[in-house]
């Protein structure tokens, strides 16, 4: 079994993901990032764009018109600035 991660996401008005999860997929200003358990610390903006994240060997996905990542090796916060149902 792989190692989890924590993942927050949440706009301003509510929290839209909190889960252990395998692995986190963003869409980074400066391209798309993925972080794995043990990933080095990091803070960076986001673009609009599509959030994966593997739970359970299964993908899930969430549309976001960008925001704030802030990266550990134990998890991954995102602030969004809105969001839109997949």
């Amino acid at each position: 079994m792989e190692p989890m991660i924590s993942l927050v996401i949440a706009t301003l008005d509510k929290l839209l993901v909190e889960d252990d999860v395998e692995e986190v997929i963003a869409p980074g200003t400066e391209g798309y990032f993925g972080v794995l358990s043990g990933h080095c610390c990091f803070i960076t903006t986001l673009k609009a764009g599509i959030v994966q994240y593997r739970r359970s060997g299964q993908m899930e996905t969430l549309e976001i018109k960008g925001g704030f990542a802030d990266v550990k090796p134990t998890g991954v916060t995102i602030l969004a600035e809105t969001e839109q149902p997949n």
